[in-house]
């Protein structure tokens, strides 16, 4: 059976971060290594990462270049693991996602990456959107070829990881994920759907407004055109109006929704979100 590492990025999550590693320690298999990489925290978060460390088997690394890639760089090069997972730090995983991921990489090896389904907490309807996407991962339970990774909810053997690493691009205002996708393509890496890999992940990109969400956008086509996909660069750039229309109702549900007293409360509309986490390839501010 293979061994995992889940690698933790994170730059002042001391909101998030306790809830994410409680969802590791509740791991029906547990983890054989969690590495959480402090990216210049300046608030309690690796106060509340050291307070787990009778319950997980912690390590922290530093990563003072700042910026999500090279924290995920410098957790994925210490993880001595077979597998390394790759989470956010306000990802909160299934209790059986550990196991789904040790079971499908051990019956799999020819496959180099893998990513799960996911579904939104701290929205209206959550717990619908949580059933659908369980009832998807049954109906779907073989999984399929993937078109993508995504940041928060993945898994890449060390030896695929060893050997694209140097070819993984990591220019600026690009998608780290979906940068490392292309690179592990292009060396005719099997990369998977694993529906069991099931994680509820956080709304803070719907709570961006549409226009906000625009270099998020332009990221994405930006990392497909480096990777010379100038068709499907272009068809993504065709999408755009749909997408954004989409984000937009998004924000209206989102944005004024308050989690804690599950009531919706229009003035929230009009607060300021924090931009600071972004997954593109660039400085975090």
């Amino acid at each position: 059976m293979v061994t995992v590492s889940v690698v933790v990025p994170v730059f002042n999550e001391e909101d998030v971060i306790g809830a994410c590693l409680e969802c590791l320690v509740a791991q029906t298999h547990p983890v054989d290594e969690c590495i959480v990489v402090d990216n210049n925290c300046s608030d309690r978060t690796m106060a509340i990462v050291e307070s787990f460390s009778d319950r997980l088997p912690i390590r922290t690394v530093t990563a003072p270049r700042q910026g999500v890639v090279w924290a995920r760089d410098a957790g994925f090069d210490a993880s001595s693991t077979d597998v390394i997972g790759r989470i956010d730090a306000d990802t909160r995983l299934d209790p059986n996602w550990c196991a789904a991921l040790v079971g499908f990489m051990t019956a799999r090896p020819e496959v180099a990456a893998v990513t799960g389904f996911d579904y939104l907490y701290d929205v209206p309807l959550e717990h619908r959107f949580e059933k659908r996407q369980r009832r998807n991962a049954e109906r779907f339970a073989d999984g399929r070829e993937a078109f993508t990774l995504s940041g928060n909810n993945m898994a890449i053997r060390r030896t695929a990881w060893s050997s694209v690493r140097s070819d993984v691009p990591n220019l600026p205002g690009t998608h780290e994920d979906i940068d490392l996708f292309f690179t592990l393509r292009e060396k005719d890496a099997v990369v998977w759907v694993v529906p069991a890999m099931l994680a509820a992940v956080s709304p803070r990109r719907f709570r961006m407004s549409p226009w906000a969400n625009r270099k998020y956008r332009a990221a994405a086509v930006k990392t497909t055109r480096v990777h010379g996909r100038r068709r499907q660069a272009a068809f993504m750039m065709a999408q755009s109006p749909l997408l954004y229309t989409s984000l937009f109702i998004w924000w209206l549900r989102v944005k004024p929704f308050d989690p804690q007293t599950r009531t919706w409360r229009p003035w929230r509309l009009f607060a300021r979100e924090d931009e600071r986490a972004s997954p593109m390839t660039a400085e975090w501010r």
